[in-house]
């Protein structure tokens, strides 16, 4: 870390603003804040704590109330600014305390906000640019601990050594050092690792404790499934119990093999018994058995006799039904001939009834009319009809002939009838179509007037339009010259604003350039002071070398007559070096300022040469008259492409005219046309017609009345025929019936029809008959058998008796079965389990032997049992660089102490310390301690400068070992408040030689003293002037 620039403002008791740039304060390495006791050094040191981590540095009887000023304006806002390095970057950080505001009664709270700068913002003084990170107190300092890798404690004991705490890292505790180091090294890797070790070994034994509970489980399975005794279980659960090893798992697998051997030997005893339980139910079933079947043959044998019996009983009835079925049989041969007989004489009856009942139909003349004339009748009907005999029984071949004749001329008439009703429907429908074409022409002439008034009133429109079109367009042609002028207005207006910005650009270029002239001549005189003070410095210093008779190294003379006198102003070749580079820098500076005024000038010219004899007024009145022209000019445009558009309209409706008015004439024509050839068809049509409507109105009406009377003619041509075929077939079916019933033996149609017998009765008769056959078939048969046949009826089978006996031996049986199985699954089992609890055994084997290693690792990185050393891993670590630490303390201590000092690390607690032992404790060997030897202090027991040469020595030594190791912290800064007071003369220039060692490694050491010998040591000083008030000012010189 390195510090770049602080500015405080109303801090402490600087009531002022008051800045100090680091980069300049530290260009030889070693600085001093010097000033009276109490003025108010440490609390610059307090702010650049503040600053960084919103606390101050003193002990714990400093509070941040001590912030703000009381010396500040009550209206003045207090703060510290303080711009640092990092490797992240270079971050600006800026904190207000809490204060109330003249006026108000409620404080403004405290505020913080954290910046990233660039180097260039820095090196250009620019720290108002940079982007912005946090802007709440809390945020700010987590971010900047982040950033610095240390909290204000640890920043405390390695960057900043303020009152108080300076020897804190030598009088740490082991504990606190460890974790002081653990921060600045970043060794959190390594505890990640032991962490990462532990939580493996966590899950490793986890594995191995579940596959020990997994084996136990299995050796708890076979326990069950061998359903042990209270013993040989008790024997089983202690073996398990006292395994804590899989070693120890060999004597449980003895006693699970030996209980499973059991087990089997118990299932084979059990098997032998139920076999022999078996083979004896067997035998009582089949004595069962055997005298079940003899009673079901005696019970047998007694029905068949009943049924023999039975069927004798029924044997006359089964005889005569027989007989009926035979005569039915007969029958059946003369059935179809009555049928046949019955169908035709039906059929007969059905004809008459219908030819009668046509012959009595009101339409025909009946007996009573036979007067009126044939003549007559087909004059009054149009169609001649013939009569029908007055008798079913007159009805003969002749009748249907001439009734046959009369049809065929009604069916002549229809035809023609038929065409002249199609004639008529045809004159109907061109009697509409007139109307309809009528109506047509009417609307024609219509269309042809309207369309000759539109075609005669457009074109003078149309005239009117395009001479407005015309008026419109001109107007619109100035829209382009009138934009361009509205433009060129406007661009002057712009340029008059223009003329006033680089007016200003002017201005602040010409003032840039003043204050970098003024700072270019600050700069001139430092760098020539710088070089006077160098000159005289090095003659002091030569002349402080002369001696007598020696010659001078400048001008060669043994005699030194004027020697420079000594100067209590110093300067270095590095300050020369320093001034002239910051001269270069200003006067590149100047002449930068000096380019940019040139060209704003330039360009302010030629802004003013372009307005000439132009004023802001008239270009504003000048544009309004433009826009106001422009825009009537846009108008006309708009409307001129609005009047083209009805133009176009009104052109394309007078073509519209023109097409509709010659399309109206030609369906005017057309019209007419079709009217004249209308009334011409309608005037034959008439013609044809008249004649042959016969007293009818229509020609429709004849035809309806004519198609009633055809269809009476054919009703009867068909009933004379259907009577004169019934007829002959009923004299057929009688011929037929008279010699079947004589072929079969009836004498009469009536003995055959009673010999018949219904169908449900035939197939009843035929199944009773059959069924007495069949059962008397079985019966006989049955008896005959062996088995049947054999028995005398006094056979008395024990049923029951066998059968309880046969029960009594199954169930016998069926336990004994039960307990076989139930020995033989336990047998089974229980092997199956032991090979489990076998395989269980071996996983809880293997998993012992996986997690052995990272078991040893992480106890040993964890400072566990296996540990000699007993410290954890990350400490280790950090015990090495603690070690180096002390290797670079001694090397300064040597040289400090004269070679009496030295520091080692111990291994042992201090008396009366509860801390953990971590190795990092601290003594000190003093070789001047006793007569005989060296001699081992505690750090307390040193003296108040030897704590402080020694405390120095451990910083020092810090610094430089995170330098090499880049343990994770760069530390470019050592801020040391006080402690130089206590040092004798000689002790005080062995410590600023070591500290001029870290000046030209390239370290920056700051030291807050009163002591007025470091002073004339350092020339790099910040002194703090107390003011009369009780405040003070500060005075940087470099």
């Amino acid at each position: 870390m390195r510090l770049r620039r602080l500015e405080i403002s109303g801090i402490g008791p600087f009531a002022g603003t008051f800045a100090i740039n680091f980069d300049t304060l530290t260009v030889g390495g070693l600085f001093l804040l010097e000033g009276p006791t109490g003025s108010g050094k440490s609390t610059i040191i307090d702010a650049i704590a503040w600053a960084l981590y919103g606390g101050v540095a003193g002990g714990r009887d400093s509070t941040d109330d001590r912030m703000r000023s009381t010396h500040a304006n009550p209206s003045q806002e207090s703060y510290v600014d303080l711009v640092f390095s990092v490797d992240a970057g270079t971050f600006r950080v800026r904190r207000t305390p809490q204060w109330i505001k003249a006026g108000n009664k409620n404080p403004t709270n405290a505020s913080a906000k954290l910046w990233r700068l660039s180097e260039s913002a820095v090196d250009e003084g620019r720290f108002g640019n940079g982007e912005i990170l946090e802007t709440k107190p809390a945020g700010t300092g987590t971010a900047i601990t982040r950033l610095v890798g240390l909290n204000r404690e640890q920043f405390l004991q390695t960057v900043i050594l303020p009152q108080g705490k300076f020897a804190d890292f030598l009088k740490l505790d082991s504990t606190k050092r460890t974790a002081l180091l653990e921060q600045i090294f970043d060794t959190s890797t390594y505890r990640r690792v032991a962490d990462l070790l532990k939580e493996k070994a966590a899950t490793a034994q986890s594995k191995v404790d579940s596959a020990r509970l997994e084996w136990a489980l299995a050796a708890e399975g076979l326990s069950t499934t061998l359903r042990l005794d209270a013993e040989s279980k008790a024997e089983l659960t202690n073996a398990v119990g006292g395994a804590h090893d899989p070693a120890d798992a060999k004597t449980v697998s003895k006693i699970a093999e030996t209980l499973v051997l059991r087990a089997e030997r118990e299932s084979k005893e059990a098997e032998e018994t139920s076999a022999q339980a078996f083979r004896l139910a067997g035998k009582r079933e089949e004595e069962a058995r055997a005298a079940v079947e003899l009673a079901a043959r005696v019970e047998k044998r007694s029905r068949l006799l009943a049924t023999q019996s039975k069927l004798k009983k029924n044997a006359h009835e089964i005889d005569g039904l027989e007989d009926r079925l035979a005569a039915h049989a007969l029958g059946a041969r003369v059935d179809p001939f009555i049928t046949a007989f019955d169908r035709a004489a039906l059929a007969h009856d059905t004809a008459k009834r219908a030819f009668l009942l046509l012959r009595s139909s009101a339409s025909r003349p009946n007996d009573v009319e036979v007067s009126i004339s044939r003549r007559a009748y087909t004059s009054h009907t149009g169609s001649a009809i013939a009569i029908l005999p007055a008798s079913a029984d007159q009805v003969n071949a002749s009748t249907l002939a001439s009734q046959t004749s009369a049809l065929e001329d009604m069916t002549s008439l229809t035809g023609r009838l038929t065409e002249l009703a199609k004639a008529e429907e045809g004159l109907v429908a061109s009697l509409k179509e007139r109307d309809i074409a009528s109506q047509a022409l009417d609307q024609a002439v219509t269309n042809v007037e309207t369309a000759q008034r539109e075609a005669a009133s457009l074109p003078q429109t149309i005239e009117q339009l395009e001479e407005r079109i015309a008026a419109e367009e001109a107007e619109a042609a100035r829209v382009e010259s009138l934009e361009s002028k509205v433009e060129s207005l406007t661009a002057a207006l712009g340029r008059f604003s223009e003329l006033e910005r680089v007016r200003k650009s002017t201005e602040k270029a010409k003032k840039s350039m003043e204050e970098a002239e003024s700072a270019f001549e600050r700069a001139r005189l430092l760098r020539d002071e710088k070089t006077r003070t160098w000159t005289a410095s090095i003659s002091a210093i030569m002349a402080g070398k002369l001696a007598p008779g020696k010659a001078c190294p400048v001008c060669g003379s043994p005699e030194h007559p004027s020697p420079a006198p000594p100067s209590d102003v110093k300067a270095t070749h590095d300050d020369v070096e320093a001034a002239e580079n910051e001269a270069t820098a200003a006067r590149r500076r100047l002449s930068e300022a000096e380019k940019r005024a040139a060209t704003a000038a330039a360009a302010l010219t030629t802004v003013e040469r372009e307005l000439t004899d132009l004023t802001r007024d008239s270009v504003v009145s000048d544009l309004d008259a433009a826009k106001t022209a422009l825009k009537a000019a846009l108008d006309a445009r708009t409307a001129a492409a609005a009047s083209r558009r009805n133009l176009k309209e009104l052109r394309r409706r007078l073509d519209i005219a023109v097409t509709s008015l010659t399309q109206a004439q030609k369906e005017q024509a057309a019209a007419q046309e079709r009217l004249a050839g209308l009334d011409s068809a309608i005037e034959l049509a008439h013609t044809r017609i008249e004649p042959e409507l016969a007293g009818y109105e229509t020609i429709s009406e004849r035809l309806t009345s004519h198609i009633e009377r055809t269809s009476e003619q054919r009703r009867a041509v068909e009933a004379v025929r259907e009577l004169l075929s019934a007829r002959q077939q009923l004299e057929a079916r009688e011929s037929e019936l008279r010699d079947a019933l004589s072929e079969a033996g009836f004498t009469a149609l009536a003995s055959a029809r009673e010999a018949l017998m219904p169908p449900d009765a035939v197939e009843s008769a035929k199944a009773r008959v059959a069924e007495h056959r069949q059962a008397s078939h079985d019966v006989a048969r049955d008896l005959a058998a062996p088995e049947i046949a054999n028995l005398t009826g006094q056979e008395n089978p024990d049923v029951e008796g066998t059968a309880r006996l046969a029960r009594e031996s199954a169930e016998i049986a069926r336990k004994a079965q039960r307990q076989a199985d139930l020995a033989q699954e336990r047998s089974s089992n229980g092997r199956s389990q032991l090979a489990i609890l076998s395989d269980r055994e071996a996983v809880w084997a293997q998993q012992r032997d996986a997690a052995s290693p990272i078991l040893r690792l992480a106890n040993l990185a964890n400072a566990g049992s296996d540990s000699i050393t007993r410290i954890p891993l990350a400490t280790f670590v950090v015990r090495h660089r603690f070690e180096q630490i002390l290797d670079r303390a001694n090397e300064r201590l040597a040289g400090i102490s004269l070679g009496r000092y030295q520091l080692a690390r111990s291994d042992e607690k201090e008396r009366g310390s509860r801390e953990i032992k971590t190795g990092l404790g601290l003594i000190v060997i003093d070789r001047d301690g006793e007569i005989d030897g060296a001699a081992k202090r505690s750090p307390r027991s040193l003296s108040g400068g030897e704590t402080f040469y020694v405390s120095l020595a451990l910083a020092l030594a810090l610094a430089d070992v995170v330098r090499a190791e880049n343990g994770g912290i760069t530390l470019e800064t050592l801020l040391i408040d006080e402690g130089f007071g206590s040092l004798d003369d000689s002790t005080l220039d062995l410590v600023m030689a070591a500290l001029a060692d870290l000046a030209e490694d390239g370290r920056a050491v700051g030291l807050v003293s009163h002591v007025s010998e470091l002073k004339k040591i350092i020339a790099e000083q910040i002194t703090v002037h107390p003011l009369g008030n009780g405040s003070s000012r500060l005075e940087v010189r470099c």
